[in-house]
C-alpha cells in the first residue's frame, strides 16, 4: 500500500514498511489538512515516463493525457533543437563550399524542424503507452531517454 495525495500540481506517492500505520504515516508525510489516500501500489502507472503527468483518481492514479502531450512534446523539442545545431553546421559547411543546391535542401530541412511542434500530432494518442510511440524519427532520429 502507497499513501498519495496532491501536491505542487503533480501527485506525491508515499511508500511505508508493512505493519506502519498508514495515519501515523501520512501525519508525518502529508502536509496539514491536504487530503491523502490508501491505495494498493499496483495502482500506479506502470511506467514513470509522464510522472509530472500523473493525477489523484479514487483509489488510483491516472494520467493527465493534456500534461502528457505537452512533457512528450517538450522532449521532441529538445531533440529537434539539437538537430537545427547539426544542421547549422551542415548549413554553413555547404556556404564555405559554395553548394548552393545543398544550401537549399538544408534550409528546407530547417524548416520541416520548425514546423514539427505544430505539425505533429500528439492528439491521437490516448493512452500514455500511445503517446509514448509517437516520435518522429524521419526527422530527428530515434528517442533516447531524456527523464
Amino acid at each position: 500500500m502507497v499513501i498519495i495525495f496532491e501536491q505542487e500540481g503533480t501527485v506525491a506517492v508515499v511508500q511505508f514498511p508493512a505493519g506502519a500505520d498508514p495515519t501515523v504515516v501520512a501525519a508525518g508525510a502529508v502536509p496539514a489538512g491536504t487530503p491523502w489516500e490508501l491505495i494498493d501500489w499496483k495502482e500506479l502507472p506502470p511506467r514513470r515516463e509522464f510522472r509530472n503527468a500523473w493525477q489523484a483518481e479514487p483509489g488510483k492514479v491516472g494520467t493527465n493525457m493534456t500534461k502528457a502531450r505537452e512533457i512528450h512534446m517538450g522532449r521532441i523539442r529538445t531533440a529537434r533543437n539539437g538537430k537545427l545545431k547539426e544542421l547549422d553546421t551542415e548549413y554553413q559547411r555547404a556556404d564555405e563550399d559554395n553548394d548552393p543546391a545543398l544550401k537549399a535542401q538544408i534550409a528546407q530541412q530547417k524548416r520541416e524542424l520548425r514546423d514539427l511542434p505544430a505539425t505533429f500530432d500528439l492528439e491521437s494518442a490516448g493512452t500514455p503507452e500511445e503517446l509514448s510511440k509517437l516520435w518522429p524519427d524521419d526527422k530527428i532520429g530515434p528517442k533516447r531517454r531524456m527523464w
